[in-house]
């Protein structure tokens, strides 16, 4: 991690005492989507734009109780990070049998100790694959949310541009920022 979060963590690592803080977080900004009308949400997430992901993760199993969901999240490295987010972010949601994950990593390869994912891959997703089978496979409306850097971003529209062309069908792209 760079930047301010990387040197706030640097510097709480390094603390020796277990001084208490208060932290006071702000959010969420911008248009929060209702999946009510959706049976399948595709998630396409890069990095910690997987805050995005978790928050959408559980607005789309409240709303839709028969909607399936999928994740596919990248991140530079496996880490002690990812690990945490699958173990205590994620596990309710894996719980309910209606979240698959699979994990890619981009970078050095560690193992990953989650036992959430369907599979931890090495490289890139095929994003526009990845679209073109859900899809085809979709049950019904399907929503396909993304965030991350701006080529995954990318990526992702033009595959889901491509094939609203061809499938003509009832789906909807909900892109999120990923930087300020």
């Amino acid at each position: 991690m760079s930047g301010y979060t990387g040197r706030l963590r640097r510097s709480l690592n390094s603390q020796t005492d277990l001084t208490p803080m208060t932290f006071f977080f702000e959010g969420p900004y911008g248009h929060v989507p209702s999946f009510k009308r959706f049976n399948d949400v595709l998630l396409v997430i890069g990095g910690s734009g997987i805050s995005v992901g978790i928050s959408h993760i559980y607005s789309a199993l409240e709303q839709s109780p028969e909607a399936k969901l999928r994740l596919i999240w990248t991140c530079r490295r496996s880490s002690s990070y990812m690990d945490s987010v699958m173990e205590k972010e994620l596990r309710s949601a894996l719980e309910t049998g209606r979240l698959a994950i699979d994990a890619f990593v981009t970078g050095a390869v560690r193992d990953i100790k989650g036992v959430s994912c369907k599979d931890v891959a090495h490289g890139r997703p095929n994003v526009a694959a990845v679209i073109h089978e859900t899809a085809i496979e979709r049950r019904g409306p399907l929503a396909v949310v993304v965030c991350g850097p701006a080529s995954l971003a990318d990526d992702a529209r033009a595959a889901f541009v491509a094939e609203l062309r061809d499938r003509q069908g009832d789906m909807e792209l909900f892109m999120e920022a990923f930087n300020w």
